[in-house]
């Protein structure tokens, strides 16, 4: 697929916007509406139980997603988002009965589940290289942020001069008519990229994909443990706070129904520190700052405990939580890029979105659990630090899990049919990668099972084809050539043998992460099969 880069990435960053301020304001209205009922058990326990429904309902969206291409699947789930978001409002303004309208608040939670997933897949797509995948996503960070500063201030707005039902009512009609404008801004990439794609059938490919384990077999592999554990002790943490926001608000003499002024402080915090993300996203070590921010962090929220009466003092701590929620965002998620195996990031997203689901829905019954806003505060404060304590033996691995190859990297961009990938899976696939020497021998044999493919690195090799006629020299293949994929790729044994000429140095790719690249790839597909056809 060719298009232009920053165009989509301005798209997609818009939408990613629009789709943050319709979810921030319609949760805090959601919540309010809920705590209004019977005070923050009931806000709790409502929350809690419809973001369990969404953790259960989301891998099953996300698997119907994942057969789409990514533009197409972003574009389908914002469809999706304004169909809930505008029959939730219709419920409330012809005062439908009261369970019908918290089904329509619960369908709005359930597609939050994995909107974010389905536009945090397309940032990869929308990057040059590595490095401009970094600032991406710091930027992406201050969307986000800006995102957390607008929605609930717009939810205080408006919930200060109406009443909560009218307030819910008008907000998920304004969140509806955002993500309209959202789908309009990816619709133009959508029709690109189904125009260019080209249906390839992989065997192998179809059984990751169909797999009902492949995905949560992922967090079996030890980096996406780690974060995983981290994933969840982050949304616990702000599952937590955004209840603790009406207690705390209450203490320190801010009316309820302005509660959304301490999230737009949260959001403050969050969009002043982007500076410092955009700083620290492009080094090869994060996981140390990415500590460092969530202790502060943390530590801020437990503090909360003593602001009572003390409304400068809230503000500030929230803004300072803040501040370290986008920087730990921005590390996670470039983490997250550079370790998720080759071709599964919009897998893993999913996932992961999951976690953040199940970590929102035990987040807000620790306030209710706590009894008291003092013990919550500091029990909050306490659950990202115990989550590290936790995952404590594979922090220090990450960063070497993580580590860009980049000497590997930078042969595999020279490759013609790589060229295609996301600058997040080609990361992979040379981390995958490994090279071997030979001297004046095979690298491959005519008749073997083909497990692997190859890129020359240094040399040169003569590639030879027996047959009944005798042995045939087809072709010289040099630095950057490629070879191997037909056996992959067909699944039958090696066609031809290729003989290293001198001192030959190779990059072996694994079979299995190849092919299901090739598998969620369009245009590397499309690539692979011209090469095989141009094949003598």
């Amino acid at each position: 697929m060719t298009t232009n880069a920053p165009s989509e990435f301005r798209s997609v960053g818009i939408a990613f916007f629009c789709q943050q301020v319709a979810e921030q304001s319609t949760w805090i209205a959601t919540i309010l509406y809920a705590y209004q009922r019977n005070g923050a058990r009931t806000a709790g326990l409502f929350v809690s139980t419809i973001l369990i429904v969404a953790a259960v309902v989301g891998p099953f969206q996300a698997r119907l997603l994942e057969r789409h291409a990514p533009f197409a699947a972003a574009f389908r789930q914002l469809t999706a988002g304004i169909a809930v978001l505008l029959l939730a409002s219709l419920l409330i303004f012809v005062s439908a009965p009261e369970v019908l309208v918290w089904m329509g608040l619960g369908l709005i939670v359930c597609n939050s589940t994995t909107a974010p997933a389905s536009l945090f897949a397309l940032i990869p797509s929308t990057a040059h290289d590595a490095e401009s995948l970094a600032i991406q996503n710091a930027h992406m960070g201050w969307v986000e942020s800006a995102a957390l500063v607008l929605g609930p201030l717009m939810a205080a707005g408006v919930l200060s001069v109406v009443s909560v039902r009218g307030g819910v009512a008008i907000l998920t009609l304004t969140g509806g008519l955002l993500l309209v404008l959202g789908r309009l801004l990816l619709a133009g990439h959508r029709r690109t990229e189904l125009a260019t794609i080209q249906q390839v059938v992989s065997a192998t490919a179809d059984e990751v994909l169909e797999s009902p384990q492949s995905e949560f077999a992922l967090l079996r592999l030890p980096t996406l443990k780690t974060l995983a554990i981290l994933t969840f002790g982050a949304y616990l943490t702000i599952g937590s706070l955004d209840v603790l926001y009406l207690p705390v608000a209450a203490a320190a003499g801010i009316s309820e129904s302005s509660a959304g002024l301490l999230a737009g402080a949260y959001g403050v915090g969050a969009l002043v520190s982007f500076i410092l993300a955009r700083r620290v996203v492009g080094r090869t070590r994060l996981m140390l700052p990415l500590v460092i921010v969530a202790i502060v962090g943390s530590l801020a929220i437990a503090l909360l405990a003593v602001t009572k009466g003390r409304v400068v003092g809230a503000v500030v701590l929230v803004v300072i939580a803040g501040a370290c929620r986008s920087v730990f965002g921005s590390l996670h998620r470039v983490l997250l890029q550079r370790t998720s195996p080759a071709g599964s990031l919009m897998r893993v997203s999913g996932v992961f979105q999951v976690l953040v689901t199940l970590g929102f829905a035990a987040g807000v019954l620790v306030p209710w659990l706590a009894g008291s806003t003092v013990r919550a505060c500091v029990a909050t404060g306490m659950l990202l630090p115990a989550a590290m304590v936790i995952a404590i033996r594979g922090l220090g691995n990450v960063d070497d899990a993580a580590n860009v190859p980049v000497t590997e990297i930078a042969l595999l961009r020279r490759v013609a049919i790589l060229r295609s990938l996301q600058p997040a899976a080609l990361e992979s696939l040379a981390r995958q990668s490994r090279t071997r020497e030979y001297h004046d021998e095979p690298i491959v044999v005519q008749g073997d099972v083909g497990l692997e493919m190859f890129v020359i690195v240094e040399g040169t090799a003569d590639v030879w084809q027996s047959d009944q006629e005798g042995r045939h020299l087809l072709r010289t293949v040099g630095r950057g050539d490629v070879f191997g994929e037909i056996a992959l790729m067909r699944r039958q044994p090696r066609t031809a043998s290729v003989l290293a000429v001198g001192e030959v140095r190779v990059l072996a790719i694994p079979g299995a992460d190849f092919v299901s690249l090739v598998g969620v790839h369009s245009g590397l597909a499309s690539a692979v099969d011209v090469l095989i056809l141009q094949r003598p």
